[in-house]
């Protein structure tokens, strides 16, 4: 007799099946922040050749800025500034 499991359960070492809790990463909620300006000016300071240029500044860059910033993730920063080169978010 063959034992098929469903894709949310799991088979411990003692052959109990049983269902994983989520990810704590999943369970916490960012609530959405509006950028400071203080946050735009930091930003505009930083990458403004960039901003300017309309192209995207390199991983390392925005992985550096992300310091001065310890509030936002390096996801906020890069979406953040993809939306000021491509318009969608004025300065």
């Amino acid at each position: 007799m063959c034992l098929y499991l469903t894709d949310v359960e799991m088979s411990d070492s003692n052959g109990e099946t049983y269902v994983p809790q989520s990810s704590s990463s999943r369970d916490t909620k960012r609530r959405k922040r509006r950028w400071s300006d203080d946050e735009k000016h930091l930003l505009l300071d930083t990458f403004g050749s960039s901003i300017t240029a309309k192209t995207m500044p390199t991983g390392k860059a925005i992985c550096a800025f992300a310091s001065k910033l310890p509030t936002r993730t390096i996801a906020q920063i890069r979406t953040q500034l993809h939306n000021i080169i491509t318009g969608k978010v004025t300065l």
